[in-house]
């Protein structure tokens, strides 16, 4: 059995080449550490191509590194703060403000999709059936009759018709009554 009881679930560990599966099971922990490692070496990579124009950043203060003060000039780009203190003078440096902003636009993305996934998915203890079993039954109310012709969420019946069910029974009764 593996430590994640992968092995008695009937589901490979996830890999390196599976990276969404990686980071939906690593710990919270590893999680937020490996979000601020990719913060901190975006930030020092947009640093770097800030510097090979410095004088493109205005408002630079002597009281502070030149590396320093273009790594937090790449935070308030990505994070759009934009204190007003530095400012882009130069094309290189409005062009690399502007891939910033779509990279950082992106990671914010992806980033919030996969902790709301991590906090979206089932518990580990739950487990879930290989057959599915549907049984239909005729309700009578006030003199109507129904057949589970019920709202069904469109999701449910694709997951019920891929199924290893009696698909022919089920797709007429997911169908909406017409």
């Amino acid at each position: 059995m593996d430590r994640d009881n992968s092995a008695d679930q009937g589901v490979a560990p996830a890999d390196w080449r599976q990276p969404y599966l990686l980071l939906i099971e690593a710990s919270w922990l590893g999680f937020l550490m490996l979000v601020s490692l990719v913060f901190v070496l975006i930030h020092l990579l947009f640093a770097a191509l800030y510097l090979l124009d410095a004088d493109g950043i205005g408002g630079l203060s002597s009281r502070m590194t030149l590396p320093l003060q273009a790594f937090f000039f790449s935070v308030e780009t990505m994070a759009t703060i934009g204190y007003g203190a530095l400012y882009p003078q130069s094309h290189w440096v409005h062009v690399v403000m502007t891939l910033e902003a779509l990279v950082g636009l992106i990671l914010v993305a992806l980033i919030t999709g996969l902790a709301f996934a991590r906090f979206s998915r089932s518990p580990r203890c739950i487990r879930f059936a290989e057959r599915v079993q549907v049984r239909c039954e005729r309700v009578e109310r006030s003199g109507q009759s129904s057949q589970c012709r019920g709202r069904f969420h469109w999701a449910l019946a694709r997951a019920v018709a891929s199924a290893p069910v009696v698909a022919e029974y089920l797709v007429p009764l997911l169908a909406p009554a017409g």
